[in-house]
């Protein structure tokens, strides 16, 4: 299981294969045949008492995709930007991506910096768990991500109806950068594939038994259904 160098370049849709809670751990080792990457949350797992260090460690052979997710944007535990920054900076040498929240990428340019240096793609998240963002919301999100040097924007929303996704789709036209773009809610099945279609370079499904987001495939399922899928 291994990527190009220049993976995040190529416009291949991907399939990332997310850790719901620490039992889903016991699924790490089947990644390989139904994913291209493998997110650890570092949030889920240092809130469960795991040592996630030694988990990165043993599980470097596979691309890791690695995060601590802020609260305010679902992740879980109390850590602090500080500690959580930390944590990221720690998972570096295991690490092929980190995912670091747009609002938090100010005060983690030392780190953005650091990671580059050692060839770790930086990807720049947002999520909104209520609704589909207006398109102001979008373009001052990517001008953020885009001057603080990301190599990677990812959007997450809440999808409600068809013109919700519709928006969705749009904003592959508004960024330089390569996207990754999610729908989550009772349409953000059909959205995982559709937008993979459109070309969002990251596509997330459960490895496991649980979600870690509303309206996530079994990542095995969304892999396959991706590749069946024609690019619009």
């Amino acid at each position: 299981m291994k990527l190009d160098t220049d993976w995040w370049k190529n416009g291949d849709s991907l399939a990332v294969g997310s850790l719901g809670c620490s039992e889903d751990l016991t699924f790490i080792d089947s990644v390989e045949s139904c994913a291209d990457l493998l997110e650890m949350r570092l949030d889920l797992m240092l809130s469960d008492n795991l040592d996630a260090l030694d988990i990165l460690e043993k599980h470097q052979h596979i691309p890791l995709l690695v995060t601590a997710r802020d609260p305010v944007e679902g992740g879980k535990g109390d850590f602090t930007l500080s500690e959580r920054l930390d944590f990221l900076e720690k998972a570096l040498p295991f690490s092929q991506a980190i995912d670091i929240e747009i609002r938090n990428l100010s005060a983690a340019k030392p780190l953005i910096a650091q990671a580059q240096a050692q060839g770790v793609v930086v990807i720049g998240s947002y999520h909104d768990f209520e609704k589909t963002p207006d398109e102001a919301v979008f373009m001052e999100k990517i001008m953020e991500a885009t001057a603080a040097g990301v190599d990677v924007i990812k959007f997450a929303a809440k999808i409600h109806t068809l013109q919700h996704l519709e928006a969705l789709t749009q904003v592959f036209t508004m960024a330089a950068l390569p996207v990754a773009i999610m729908g989550m809610g009772p349409l953000g099945p059909v959205s995982r594939v559709l937008l993979a279609q459109h070309g969002s370079l990251l596509n997330y499904g459960y490895l496991g038994d649980h979600a870690t987001a509303p309206g996530q495939w079994p990542v095995r399922l969304l892999k396959e259904a991706i590749a069946s899928s024609p690019k619009i």
